[in-house]
């Protein structure tokens, strides 16, 4: 169970500080705070360095099918080291640069959001990976709106996004009316089943909200408006890159269904273009860099649609080191201006010569330039969609082409060196640093050139490569120099004539008007129906309520004025029958009375006469017994003379008597 710590550890830190900071607010200062996320965020580099070299599984056993699963192969051990690594650098210039007030809020969400990223990317089941999917869009929506000017950013921003839940609501449906588990390796059966349609289309909408991919791009303008810091994680390695890591992870379950393959490749190829050519436009610097994560996870989706989910795996992670950096650049130039993230404002590459540096190193990796590993990764990608015709490698040379193209007028507009300015911020120790370490992971991954080192990668992540010739490799190179030729000479004008901006340029800009066509299509119409039904509640069911409850009180009234009626008239009658009963009662005391009071007197003279019986009868009786016996017994002697014709007579006498007696018995 191990495992498990991986993800809930920087939410118990993330909590953790919370919690702490609003009990001793004073107590954490910017140093408190960076030593604090870097201690938490060091751990969890740790763990995600065993669990890629341990490869361990976990099962939170709920009852089948639903039990959370997380399982690490060598390709989520990747993806947690490096979510883990990219997220320890970015908090730790965020302590040391964004505001201070509300700081320790900013680093528990910071670090919470990476505990949601790690179960996502664990996850080896649907339910986890939902699970992941609420958590890190609850957690952006509140990274937004924490330094947001209102709420409708952050709310346009996370409605977008709960889209990618939706669909995955879809797709576990599609895996249990199949009676199959929602684990990753059960999958395939639902692929081959009649749900299978159901199953792609729930996951490919998932990943097409989460990755800002057309038609839900937008909304990454919208949650520019939160702190550098959180979208530099976001854009990253965090939860713009979930929809594409899901689909890295389910492409050889989804290819299966035929249509699939080809709808990731189109949309995402559209989306790389249409993506390119707004940052190609935008003057808000965040917004360039907004634009340009779309466009590059439009290219993930091309490699993943052309059957080679290595070479989005690939990009995915370049792209991760050389976006936190230019996001972080953004940060500094934003804070050396002032807080205008105007790019026709800026040009601070003298007062910032060192994040103009590193910053020139990202504009090179986002360009595709040899020899950094973003230039390799583009190659794969490039090479993927080779065998399937020219047209298709055509456009996506073209979208690598605006890359450049956008890359380069980030540069020359945030940093060049016109003019010499005093910077209203400097960056600190911290921050130097931090820039730094992203600045020496981007040249390191230059030794992906090396074929040893990327036979060695393949071998290690298990993947399987596609191997660049170097015809294409020189067709890269040459589209990215004549891309960068144009953006310079673009640039160049639109320094000479700033205000020869066209609204069609505007219009292009921001999405080619898709937010525009968004709110009057989507937005609007709903926010109608809402409205028709909230007037609908009040004019007909409130008012069928209203009615109902004042039928409701009147016939209360009614029955209540009736029924008293009948309870008075109930309890008169009942008043008099107890009165008849007490009358009643009253008469039989009466008898009772008089019948005990004869039974006194009856008592009484029975008693007298028991008495006088007594007295005369009975004691007379005995009297007169005892007065017999007394003359009987002074007149025996009497007879005993001792002359025997005395006794004679006697025994005569009595003998005459028993017979007298005796007849008499018979």
């Amino acid at each position: 169970m191990m495992l498990w710590a991986l993800p809930l550890w920087p939410i118990l830190g993330g909590a953790s500080l919370w919690g702490a900071a609003r009990v001793w607010p004073h107590a954490f200062g910017r140093r408190a705070l960076a030593l604090s996320v870097f201690v938490v965020l060091s751990v969890s580099v740790l763990l995600s360095l065993w669990a890629a070299v341990s490869l361990p599984g976990a099962t939170w056993d709920w009852g089948t099918p639903l039990s959370p699963q997380l399982q690490v192969t060598p390709q989520v051990g990747v993806m947690a080291c490096l979510i883990s690594s990219v997220a320890l650098v970015v908090s730790v210039w965020a302590a040391a640069h964004e505001e201070l007030e509300h700081l320790a809020q900013l680093l528990g969400l910071l670090l919470a959001f990476v505990g949601a990223m790690q179960l996502l990317v664990l996850s080896s089941d649907l339910l986890s990976v939902s699970m992941g999917f609420e958590l890190v869009s609850a957690l952006s929506w509140a990274l937004i709106v924490l330094r947001a000017r209102d709420g409708r950013a952050a709310s346009y921003a996370f409605n977008t996004v709960r889209i990618a839940g939706l669909g995955l609501l879809i797709a576990v449906g599609a895996a249990l009316a199949q009676d199959s588990s929602l684990a990753f390796a059960q999958l395939p059966e639902v692929a081959r089943s009649s749900a299978a349609s159901w199953l792609a289309a729930g996951v490919l909408i998932a990943a097409l909200a989460k990755s800002a991919q057309l038609p839900f791009s937008p909304w990454l303008f919208r949650a520019m408006e939160g702190p550098t810091a959180a979208s530099a994680l976001l854009h990253s390695s965090t939860m713009v890159a979930a929809g594409a890591w899901l689909l890295i992870r389910l492409q050889p379950v989804l290819a299966q269904v035929g249509w699939f393959s080809p709808c990731v490749l189109g949309v995402g190829l559209a989306t790389a273009i249409f993506g390119g050519l707004s940052a190609c436009l935008q003057l808000h610097i965040k917004r360039v860099l907004a634009a340009s994560t779309s466009a590059q996870y439009g290219l993930m989706l091309v490699a993943i649609g052309a059957g080679e989910p290595g070479a989005a795996l690939a990009h995915l992670c370049m792209h991760a080191l050389f976006k936190a950096l230019l996001f972080l650049c953004a940060g500094e130039a934003i804070a050396a201006n002032g807080g205008n993230p105007s790019l026709r404002t800026m040009q601070l590459g003298r007062a910032l010569p060192l994040t103009a540096a590193v910053g020139m190193l990202g504009a090179l990796a986002l360009a595709a330039v040899p020899p950094l590993g973003a230039a390799w990764s583009k190659e794969q990608v490039l090479a993927s969609v080779l065998p399937l015709g020219p047209w298709l490698l055509v456009l996506t040379l073209l979208a690598g082409a605006l890359s450049a193209a956008y890359a380069t007028r980030l540069q020359l507009l945030a940093f060049g060196r016109q003019e010499a300015r005093q910077a209203a911020r400097a960056p600190g120790a911290l921050e130097r640093t931090s820039l730094l370490v992203l600045a020496a992971g981007n040249l390191l991954s230059g030794l992906l050139f090396l074929p040893s080192v990327e036979h060695a990668l393949s071998q290690a992540l298990r993947i399987e490569l596609v191997h660049a010739s170097w015809a294409l490799s020189g067709a890269s190179l040459l589209t990215a120099l004549a891309a960068v030729g144009g953006s310079v000479i673009a640039v160049r004008r639109e320094r000479l004539d700033p205000e020869a901006r066209t609204e069609l340029a505007s219009w292009l800009a921001d999405w080619q008007g898709l937010p525009a066509l968004i709110e009057h299509g989507v937005i609007r119409p709903v926010l109608w129906l809402a409205d028709t039904c909230a007037r609908f509640d009040r004019r007909v069911v409130d008012a069928g309520v209203r009615a109902s409850a004042a039928l409701a009180r009147g016939l209360a009234r009614l029955s209540a004025t009736g029924l008293e009626r009948a309870q008075s008239a109930l309890i008169s009658g009942l008043a008099r029958l107890v009165e008849s009963v007490a009358s009643l009662a009253t008469g039989v005391e009466r008898v009772q009375n008089a019948l005990v009071g004869a039974l006194v007197r009856f008592a009484e003279r029975s008693a007298y006469l028991a008495d006088l019986t007594d007295r005369e009868a009975v004691d007379g009786v005995v009297r007169h017994v005892a007065g017999a016996v007394t003359r009987a017994g002074r007149n025996v002697p009497r007879v005993q003379s001792g002359a025997l014709p005395s006794y004679y007579l006697l025994i005569v006498c009595s003998l005459v008597v028993l017979g007298v007696l005796g007849w008499v018995g018979r």
